[in-house]
């Protein structure tokens, strides 16, 4: 999603998700959402974004861990995969969290 809202040949780093989940905490600060992780409140966003693509469940969680989430963007920050087919960052993704899907 960001690399199809942000501008061309932008870079998804920790940094950016730093910024923004320390935006997300300020917004929610002493709400009902403050309790919601960032990264479940980003991909509530991403189904509603694509709903109508069919790719997820309505009722599906993110599961994986906010610094195995923070490893991966760490290694892949110096990629610039804004024009790679899905198919690689798929590749991309799973070499990564490997360990994960074997455990």
């Amino acid at each position: 999603m960001y690399e199809r809202s942000a501008d061309k040949g932008a870079i998804f780093s920790k940094d950016e998700f730093e910024r923004l989940k320390k935006n997300f905490e300020e917004i929610n600060r002493g709400t009902d959402d403050e309790s919601k992780s960032f990264i479940q409140h980003r991909f509530e966003q991403v189904k509603k974004t694509y709903k109508t693509d069919g790719i997820f469940e309505e009722n599906e969680k993110i599961e994986i861990r906010e610094n195995s989430f923070e490893t991966i963007v760490k290694e892949l920050q110096i990629y610039n995969l804004t024009n790679t087919s899905s198919d690689v960052k798929g590749i991309a993704f799973e070499r990564f969290l490997g360990k994960t899907f074997r455990g």
